[in-house]
């Protein structure tokens, strides 16, 4: 019998937004018979993290989503004994009031990594933190990354992205506009920068 691959998907939280909707669709008409298909979810308070649809296996941790839940996540963080995590998340609230950049390598960096198996596809699917965690702490044979805006509206993190975009295969958006936007900061990438518009799903619908 051939051996499913097996996709990873990464998600920061499955809120009320566009993007945990656009995710959400996504996760509905994936084909689950062809491939193992699993979320990563770093924050499960989301409204919508009931909604992953059957057949989709979720990997979550209750120190992730402690870590990106401000100073209410670093009180559960010592009350479960995670001395050491709970100290690395206040320095992150203190590096987010001088640089959003600093708190999201920091962020990705101090986050554990809670699965260690290898997968053939790994998709970061919101950026930044969870595009640098991906890079530096997942083990994927391939690796893509979306962007779901303008980028030139979100150039703060252009720096770092810069550096983490080298190590991924594909950088997927939503629009001619995104792609082009994507392509005018990153003409290194641009040969990476592809189109994929916002799926919908009739069964979530």
């Amino acid at each position: 019998m051939k051996r499913k691959k097996s996709i990873l998907f990464i998600m920061g939280k499955l809120d009320s937004g566009g993007v945990s909707k656009s995710m959400l669709n996504l996760l509905n008409v994936i084909d689950k018979e062809g491939y193992n298909i699993s979320l990563l979810l770093i924050n499960t308070t989301g409204v919508f993290t009931n909604n992953v649809p059957k057949g989709v296996e979720v990997l979550m941790d209750k120190r992730l989503t402690a870590l990106t839940n401000g100073v209410r996540g670093v009180a559960e963080l010592m009350r479960w004994g995670y001395w050491g995590l709970a100290l690395a998340s206040l320095f992150k609230l203190f590096l987010a009031s001088i640089s959003k950049v600093y708190a999201g390598l920091w962020l990705a960096k101090i986050m554990p990594c809670i699965v260690e198996r290898p997968f053939d596809l790994i998709i970061d699917y919101g950026g930044q933190h969870q595009l640098y965690y991906m890079v530096n702490k997942l083990n994927g044979k391939k690796k893509i990354t979306f962007f779901h805006s303008d980028y030139h509206k979100w150039n703060y993190y252009e720096r770092a992205d810069r550096q983490y975009l080298a190590h991924v295969d594909r950088i997927y958006t939503i629009s001619e506009t995104c792609v082009n936007a994507l392509r005018e900061v990153f003409p290194e990438y641009a040969d990476k920068v592809r189109l994929m518009e916002n799926i919908l799903s009739p069964t979530l619908i």
